[in-house]
């Protein structure tokens, strides 16, 4: 009998040591930022009542500062995936060519378009979590944080995101879901939707599904054949 009650009570406490506080579930993700070194990025992107996506694929190597961008757009302009690769100083482009050339564009600007940095999307669920309209939910494999921007505070999240919401005045409404691996409590899935608003004053809801995959995994990098160091 007393092997009995050792054995559920044994259970019992095995049961509870798996589920987390909303508070330490922030405070562990938070913490395990340190740790992200390397992952694959995989973003597809798509605008309410266009049938069509534009995926985005990458590998990131945060340790050297370097990766390489795929961006697949078929679907949308029938065109070639659009090859890129970035180090600490430039980023480089594949022309039609097949030559590598420097794009031009400054690497702070292509992580924030390409929303490459895991720690500045991962430290805005500290700010999501903070907010009254934020629900966590615990589900099997998985902690999800939902969060709808209340009247004011779009531009708030945008610069938690890593956007210049003095830039994007034009996005009036947001919507966000941070989804983290119950095991690693490291992002594993994010989706965000914004609500631009045209000059005409319509809307459309552009929407990004981030997904974070092989996080410490990846294989070193290579520079691709053709690129030259300036």
């Amino acid at each position: 009998m007393g092997k009995r009650i050792l054995l559920l009570l044994t259970m019992l406490m095995m049961a509870g040591c798996g589920s987390l506080s909303e508070e330490e579930v922030v405070e562990e993700t938070m913490e395990n930022i340190g740790e992200v070194h390397n992952y694959e990025l995989e973003i597809v992107s798509s605008v309410q009542g266009d049938e069509m996506e534009d995926i985005y694929s990458m590998e990131i190597d945060m340790e050297n500062n370097q990766g390489s961008i795929g961006i697949d757009l078929a679907e949308r302009y029938d065109a070639d995936p659009v090859e890129m690769y970035y180090d600490h100083e430039n980023v480089y482009e594949k022309t039609q060519e097949g030559e590598w050339r420097n794009s031009g564009i400054p690497v702070e600007e292509m992580h924030a378009i390409f929303f490459i940095d895991y720690p500045t999307i991962a430290q805005t669920l500290e700010f999501i979590a903070q907010k009254e309209e934020t629900a966590f939910e615990e589900a099997k494999d998985f902690y999800t944080f939902s969060y709808q921007a209340s009247e004011g505070e779009a531009a708030a999240f945008l610069d938690e995101w890593g956007f210049d919401s003095e830039v994007y005045t034009d996005i009036d409404d947001i919507a966000a879901q941070f989804q983290m691996n119950e095991s690693t409590l490291l992002l594993d899935h994010v989706n965000l939707e914004l609500m631009m608003r045209y000059e005409d004053g319509e809307h459309v809801i552009i929407t990004h599904e981030l997904q974070y995959n092989n996080i410490n995994g990846l294989s070193e990098i290579e520079v691709p054949d053709g690129i030259e160091k300036e």
